[in-house]
C-alpha cells in the first residue's frame, strides 16, 4: 500500500485495513520518507480512528512493525503538509495470531 500520488506523496489519504475476525493486525513499514514535523504517518487502532497507536514522522524509517491490541481494524491516514524532496510511505499489512 502506498500513496495514490507515489513517489510524489503530496496527496493525503486514508486506508482501512482489515483482518479476519480474533485476529490483529499487523503492519509493517517498508519505507517511510518524510519531512520531519510536517508529513505524518498516522496509525490507529479501530475503524473509529479515536486510538492512536503510532504518529510517524522523519526519514530512513523500515522494517518497522506496529500491531494492534484488541482491534482486527486498523486505520492508516497519511497527512502531508507539503511532502516536497520525499517519497512518502509503502507498508504492508497481515493479520497477526493473538
Amino acid at each position: 500500500i502506498y500513496p495514490p500520488s507515489f513517489p510524489k506523496p503530496s496527496v493525503a489519504c486514508e486506508y482501512s485495513l482489515v483482518v479476519a475476525e480474533k485476529k490483529l493486525v499487523e503492519l509493517q513499514i517498508l519505507q517511510l520518507e518524510t519531512n520531519l514535523y510536517s508529513d505524518y504517518l498516522q496509525i490507529y487502532e479501530g475503524a473509529d480512528g479515536i486510538s492512536p497507536i503510532a504518529n510517524l514522522t522523519g526519514s530512513d524509517m523500515s522494517n518497522i512493525k506496529v500491531t494492534t491490541t484488541l482491534s482486527n481494524v486498523m486505520r492508516v491516514n497519511w497527512a502531508p503538509q507539503g511532502a516536497m524532496n520525499v517519497r512518502g510511505f509503502r507498508v504492508s499489512f497481515f493479520p497477526d495470531v493473538p
